[in-house]
């Protein structure tokens, strides 16, 4: 299914919106851990929270990834579903989930790399141990990456929160592998 693809991974989810200047500022800090943690089994995702599901959120979307020169994926979250199923507050936040898919942190605001970091590289090293960690794979980085690749064309996201005893997980529909 197509949350097997992120099981053995950690995931660092940036919730952010278009036109919000405070989301841009962490730009380099997602280069930072994308080159940092390039090899590794990490894979950043983008989740875009829009009010309105009409097209133009899409093409404005689609406009500010281009301008922001992201090359992580981008899932449009229609209707802030996503955004609430993680109790996001403000923009922009970044919220990880662990290799078994449960959500183990999230911190919102402005210089948090070094905190995220750590949480990161403890989520890796403790995985490797308990042997949960899954192979490093080849994020996506443009639209020409080939289907070998990580996520490509993330059309939508599930979130299901954790429950008392319960991983939470983090499904993503990515129709650009067949």
């Amino acid at each position: 299914g197509a949350g097997n693809g992120l099981r053995g991974r950690v995931v660092l989810l940036e919730f952010w919106s278009p036109g919000r200047a405070e989301c841009d500022l962490v730009l380099p800090e997602l280069a930072w851990f994308a080159e940092k943690y390039a090899g590794h089994p990490v894979e950043i995702v983008g989740v875009c929270s829009v009010e309105s599901e009409q097209e133009e959120a899409v093409e404005r979307v689609t406009h500010d990834v281009r301008r922001r020169r992201v090359t992580h994926p981008v899932v449009i979250d229609r209707g802030f579903r996503i955004w609430r199923a993680y109790g996001i507050k403000e923009w922009p936040t970044f919220a990880l989930v662990d290799p078994a898919g449960e959500v183990v942190g999230k911190v919102a605001g402005l210089g948090n790399r070094m905190l995220v970091d750590r949480y990161i590289s403890r989520l890796l090293a403790d995985h490797r141990l308990a042997g949960t960690l899954g192979e490093p794979g080849a994020a996506a980085t443009s639209e020409l990456d080939t289907a070998s690749a990580g996520l490509r064309y993330p059309e939508g996201v599930a979130a299901v929160p954790p429950s008392v005893g319960e991983p939470g997980w983090v499904c993503v529909a990515d129709t650009g592998n067949d």
